[in-house]
């Protein structure tokens, strides 16, 4: 049986507190294909955050507005 996969858009502003804990449980899905992270022109430490997670796993895209 083939298994279906699946991508995930995750829009993002201001998350520097919880957007590990929300990118690390969609990697942990068996289906999963690709992140697609867009950030949203956020003014804290999300973006730098968000480029380490792009670098450690090829399946994340990053968009910053």
């Amino acid at each position: 049986m083939k298994k279906n996969i699946v991508d995930v858009i995750i829009p993002v502003f201001n998350a520097e507190g919880s957007i590990s804990n929300c990118i690390n449980s969609v990697l942990n899905q068996d289906l999963l294909n690709s992140v697609i992270l867009i950030n949203d022109g956020s003014v804290d430490s999300t973006k730098s955050i968000l480029i380490e997670y792009q670098r450690k796993y090829k399946q994340i895209k990053l968009i910053n507005l």
